[in-house]
């Protein structure tokens, strides 16, 4: 990502109203958001069409994990910002989403400005790991 583009994030879950405050955080971050996906098989042909800068997932999706889609995007790029963000309390989804390549690993409880935080840092270093909320 260049540093005088406007960010392009594609948002990944499966409940809308999740996706809509997200979107509106991100936009008012000056950001763009390109596109939603509420499964994991939409968001394959989401990230496969839009190519996006960044996208931010859950992990529970209705017809998969979303570690599958961590693991995919890593595979085929090292510069994509993937931010993980869960209802999840378990240690061992936070080590399974850093294992997969996620750039980091937000609880949804954490408030939305660190959402924007963690998706900036993600964007300017995809491969450093990062959790925040936990």
């Amino acid at each position: 990502m260049k540093d005088f583009e406007t960010p392009q994030i594609l948002l990944i879950d499966d409940h809308p109203s999740v996706r809509s405050g997200i979107k509106r955080a991100i936009e008012g971050a000056g950001m763009s958001c390109c596109g939603e996906a509420a499964s994991r098989s939409e968001a394959f042909a989401q990230i496969a069409h839009k190519s996006p800068d960044g996208v931010i997932l859950d992990l529970n999706l209705p017809d998969g994990s979303g570690l599958d889609i961590v693991q995919w995007i890593r595979k085929h790029s090292k510069e994509m910002a993937i931010v993980v963000l869960t209802m999840s309390e378990e240690e061992s989804q936070l080590i399974a989403a850093m294992r997969a390549g996620a750039s980091a690993f937000v609880k949804k409880s954490a408030p939305l400005d660190d959402v924007i935080a963690t998706l900036r840092s993600a964007l300017r270093q995809p491969e450093n790991f990062s959790a925040a909320g936990i």
